[in-house]
């Protein structure tokens, strides 16, 4: 089973930042992020690409989640999660702390 872990640091910034933006039914979403590509035509007619890859494969919204239900969702350490993925094979799970001041995911072990 997928694991999420809250600190306690990063649910008091979460339940802060879902707090100010007053979301009827507060929680965090946790969303894979993939690589990101664009392309333009160089000057003589050639595709250029420009791939752009994350350095974190996570990433966190805070959000209402009032459209889904309970079973879509999952409560850790009293705080809403809605987990926008599928787990792939060998994923045990992420946690949620504050990195910089800011709530930050990153894979469970590292």
């Amino acid at each position: 089973m997928f694991k999420v872990e809250i600190t306690p640091e990063a649910k008091a910034r979460l339940e802060a930042q879902i707090r100010e933006a007053g979301f009827v039914r507060g929680g965090i979403m946790i969303l894979r992020q993939g690589p990101t590509g664009d392309v333009t035509r160089s000057s003589d007619g050639l595709t250029v690409w420009n791939i752009q890859r994350p350095g974190n494969r996570w990433r966190l919204e805070t959000g209402s989640l009032e459209t889904y239900g309970d079973d879509e969702l999952q409560i850790v350490n009293g705080m809403r999660v809605h987990l926008a993925l599928v787990p792939r094979e060998g994923e045990s799970g992420v946690i949620v702390k504050l990195k910089d001041g800011e709530p930050h995911v990153e894979t469970l072990g590292t």
